[in-house]
This record gives structure tokens, sequence and C-alpha cells, in this order.
């Protein structure tokens, strides 16, 4: 199953000039709003055009140039009351733009005439007209500011947080502001240069990322972003970063593509040759990526619907090649890829396979909660960072970085039990990939005694303890592994009755064993010598990361109960690591050190 997002979400644009009469408005609404219920949206998000001077700042009533309006108060608030009573939450979202030419492009401020400080003004003044309308009609987000750019950086970040200060006080609501998902040709993207997503709560993005550049297929976890950045961008692992950076989730503005054959390139493409698998495939790789993560908040995707279109309840309203090659998705192989998700809630299919064609022995991975790097033993070009859930194929094998980032969520402490059943069940210390494996069991809700049963029914397990073993014998071999030595007469009778009897399983008894050498009443030498033992598997597993058994074994064959004999197996352990590379796999878990 999918994440379920608390916003799937889709734009309506409310920009028709002269405005329609409320009774056509809200039947033309209605019919897009049916459309987007039986996709699964559950938002709604109102868009308009919010013209400004450029040369005195001040808000507008139109534009001189275009046949947009600016749109009341009380005709957003109808339409917020509908898509309410029809079951939707409701997203305001103006785009502040200049009354001048190519003012509905993305607002790139390159002129020196204007006026700065005014336009920030002017969204202010906006917002303490338009937020007590909002609040007082239930609106569930408010997007702040879109495309900004150049006046969203640091200099303005005191603009910006004046607006969020005035806003807030007039609307209890979410707030967000949203900005083009892109690298900056640093390796960076340009989200980065906002400072005041710590003010909301929401960090917004937006993505139009093509598929393809100049021929090559595209990956959003290694993108070029748009034409001449030579810069890779992981844009996945960089959007976690920003959300980890400021403790606000992620949500994208907006998403889409066109719907013609310059969309693989370029998913802004007004060409009218239409190809809607171009589009249908952006809206695939998007939500195949960005549906796997809980850092994600939610989405609305591009070209839902606007108050100047065709009544969609009619046949054939989407006939033209305007509807049919651009951003709209209803009616489209990219609108039942929603569905798929978003209503179905269908299992996202896996994230990309990391395939470095080589053996894991050749490798490093370094473990965080969220994140798993990867990296040649030498720190050579291989490196690269894998996500939650994404899958790594070597040569010798295919593991998932999902159980190293569940295991990362536990203490040192919390893998210490792990530790002593790999020393009772094989008499071992634990291989990083098999313990870590455990520990993700562990941090899923499996018990230890459900653990210490699946250990004990293993096939190393069973050479350690045959099965034609007789009780005795097992209760000696438990007690050589875990404590170094045999058991007293009235311990062996006592052991060897109530396994016998039934009234203990063999592998509930290790863990009865190990919880006694560490009791209050335990014997000092008997914890000494299991502790020490857990000592030496940590550095060997933990510390170190390694991952072949036979030196576990080698590492744990000669502790006892004194300190220099885990001085001793801790320097072998640490031979072996000097001699990992081409020789084992290699995990070491971030912040664990045992």
């Amino acid at each position: 199953m999918t994440n379920s997002w608390s916003i799937q979400s889709a734009n309506y644009e409310v920009n028709a000039s002269p405005q329609p009469s409320l009774s056509a408005a809200l039947k033309t609404f209605d019919a897009v709003l049916a459309n987007f219920s039986a996709l699964g949206i559950n938002t709604v998000m109102l868009g308009s055009n919010v013209p400004i001077n450029p040369v005195s700042g001040a808000l507008e009533t139109s534009f001189s140039n275009l046949t947009y309006s600016l749109e009341s108060p009380a005709y957003l608030a109808a339409l917020t009351d509908e898509a309410h009573a029809k079951g939707f939450q409701v997203i305001w979202n103006p785009g502040f733009v200049l009354d001048m030419a190519g003012s509905l492009l993305v607002n790139s401020f390159n002129s020196p005439n204007i006026n700065a400080t005014g336009f920030l003004n002017a969204v202010d003044q906006y917002w303490r007209t338009y937020a007590p309308v909002a609040q007082q009609h239930g609106v569930q987000l408010i997007v702040l500011g879109n495309e900004q750019n150049g006046f969203d950086t640091a200099q303005y970040t005191g603009n910006w947080l004046q607006i969020i200060a005035d806003t807030r006080a007039l609307y209890s609501g979410k707030l967000t502001y949203s900005a083009i998902t892109g690298p900056d040709g640093t390796g960076h993207l340009t989200l980065d240069a906002i400072k005041f997503w710590g003010a909301l709560d929401y960090v917004g993005a937006e993505n139009w990322m093509p598929l393809q550049m100049n021929g090559a297929p595209m990956s959003l976890f290694s993108e070029l972003g748009w034409p001449a950045m030579q810069t890779p961008t992981n844009v996945p692992l960089d959007l976690y970063n920003l959300s980890q950076q400021y403790g606000k989730p992620i949500y994208f503005e907006a998403f889409g593509s066109t719907s013609n054959s310059g969309s693989w390139t370029d998913t802004g493409s007004a060409n009218s040759v239409v190809d809607l698998q171009a589009q249908y495939a952006f809206y695939k790789q998007f939500l195949d990526t960005f549906e796997n993560f809980s850092w994600v908040v939610g989405a609305t995707a591009w070209g839902g619907g606007a108050d100047w279109m065709p009544d969609t309840s009619v046949p054939g309203w989407n006939s033209s090649v305007y509807w049919q090659a651009g951003y709209d998705f209803l009616g489209k192989p990219a609108g039942a890829e929603l569905a798929q998700y978003w209503l179905n809630h269908g299992a996202a299919p896996p994230l990309p396979v990391i395939s470095p064609n080589e053996s894991s022995t050749n490798f490093i991975l370094t473990v965080g909660t969220q994140t798993v790097g990867l990296s040649d033993h030498s720190g050579g070009t291989s490196a690269q960072t894998l996500l939650q859930n994404q899958p790594v194929q070597f040569t010798d094998q295919t593991i998932s970085s999902s159980w190293f980032t569940q295991a990362a969520s536990l203490s040192a402490a919390q893998f210490a039990p792990l530790i002593e059943i790999y020393i009772a069940s094989f008499n071992r210390a634990p291989d990083a990939v098999g313990l870590d494996y455990w520990a993700a069991q562990l941090a899923n809700g499996l018990s230890l005694q459900q653990i210490a049963a699946s250990f004990f029914t293993s096939q190393e397990a069973t050479i350690a303890y045959p099965a034609g073993q007789s009780t005795s014998d097992f209760v000696n071999a438990v007690y050589s592994n875990v404590l170094g030595r045999v058991p007293d007469p009235g311990g062996l009778a006592y052991w060897t009755g109530l396994l016998q009897s039934g009234a203990i399983a063999k592998n509930n008894f290790l863990l009865a064993i190990i919880n006694g050498a560490l009791a209050p009443t335990g014997g000092p030498t008997d914890a000494a010598y299991l502790t020490n033992k857990e000592l030496v598997g940590g550095h060997f597993a933990l510390t170190q990361g390694l991952t072949d058994t036979t030196q576990a074994k080698a590492a744990m064959a000669g502790v006892n109960a004194t300190a220099g004999s885990v001085t001793t197996a801790n320097h072998l352990t640490d031979g072996f690591a000097a001699t990992a590379s081409g020789h084992e796999l290699v995990v070491q878990i971030l912040g664990i050190v045992a």
C-alpha cells in the first residue's frame, strides 16, 4: 500500500473575466468536482492571478493588457463553501504577478524599475484583506505566494516573515509558500535559497522536471534539471534533507506536464502534437517516487480545471487540441494514474534498483534512519545515497535498504539482547547484515521470544544444537556458549527436568540463561563473561560493521571473563576490518558504536 497523503489535490483556476454569474460558476465547478471525486482527489486548490503595478507596487483590480481580473473575496468564499459541501478540503493559492508583458510567466524581477518593497507590501496588503475571509470560510491551507523568483531569497526574508506574521494574526489554518524544485547548477535545489521555511507549516515545492534531456532518459534520483544545468541533483534526497533541516513536511504545491510530443523534454511544451503517454509517464514517475515517503504530506496535480473551461459534464468537452495537448489530466491516462494511487491506493512500484554490477564485498553501507550511503571501500566514484526501501542488486546478492534504516532507529542498548541471542544460538559474534535484519524486526514489533524462536530453527542453530542431542548435552552446550562453563549438578538437573517436561521450550531456555546471568542474583563471573562476549559482538557488527561469519567465530573464540580478552578480540576484529576491501560487505550504522 502507498502512503495516504492528507492532501490529494488538483487546482481549479478562478480568473475568468468578466466574472461569471455565481450560478453559472457553481455549475461548472460542480461538474469538475465530480470528476475530482472519481479520481480520489480530496482537496481543491483555488488559484487566481493578482495584478500588481510593477512601478508603484500597488494592488490593481485588473490587468491592463489581459482579460484577467482580481477575484473578489466573496467569489472565492462561495466556491470554497461549495467545495466543502461536496466533501473537499480547500487551498487558496493566488499568483502575485506584475501588470506587464509576460506577467503570467515566472516572476524573474530582472528589471531595475520594479518596486520590490511595494510588491511585497502589496502581497501583505492582499492577505490582510483575504486572510479573514479564508478564516471565516474554513480554508485549510493558504499558499502565501509562488514562484516569486529573486524576491524570495535571503535579503527579503524579513518581508516574508512580516507577511507570515500578519496572516497568522488573522488566520489559524496552515501556511506555506511555493518555489520551483530545480537544481541551481551547484548540486543544490533553488528552494535552499529560501530562508523562511521555518516560519511556515510546510516546505512548498513545485515539480516540473522533464523525463528526458538531450535524448537521454532522466531520473529524479540523478536529475540534471533544466537545460544547461550540469551538476547532478538527487531531488528526493535534497527535499528530504530540506524537510529535516526545518522540521517541516514537503507539500508539492504543483506538479504536472502538458501532453504533447514536446513534453518529454519540456513539461511546459505548448506544441499541438498530442502525446498522452508523455504526460502519463511524468505522473507515473512522480507518484512512483514520492508516494513512498512519509515526509511528503501531499501534492496538487496541475491541470484540474477553471471557471472559464467548457462544461465537463457535456461529452466531447475536451475534444479540442488545447485540452488534449495541454496540462489538463481529466479523461486522460494521467488522470487514471492519479486514481490508481489516490482512489484505489494501489501498491506503488518499487523504487529504482541500484545495480553496481559488482560484488557486495567491494562496498560499505553507511546507515541512517532515512537514507543509506553506498560507497566502495576506497571511497571512490561509486558513492551514492539510497532512500528508504530502495533495493541494491549486487552480483552476489540483492538487499533492500529498508531493514537497515529501520535498524538505525534503535539505540545501542536495544541491540544488546539481539547480540546475546546470537551468542547463545551460534556461539559467535553477529554479522552486521543479519543483526540489522533482526533489529528491523524488533523495531517492527517482533518480540525477543519470537526472534529467539526463529534463530533456534535456523540451519546454523541446528548444527550447534543437533536434533538428536540429549537434553543434558543441550543444557551443557548452552551453558558453554553463554557462560563459558558447565552447569553445577543442581542447575543441570533443574533445567533438564523443565525441558523434558515441556515446561520451557529450548529457545526460551536460551533467553532464561541470558537473563539469569545478567540478573542481580546472577554470579559476577557469569555476568562478566556474557557482557564481554556482548562487547566483542557489538564491536564486530556495529562498530566495524563486519559480515564474515567465519571471522565472527574467530573474534569470539578467545573471549572470557577478563577485560584483556576483550582487548585481544577487538584487536583481531580491527585487523579484519583493515582487510575487508574485496572480502566482505561492511555495514555501519551512524551514531551507534559498541
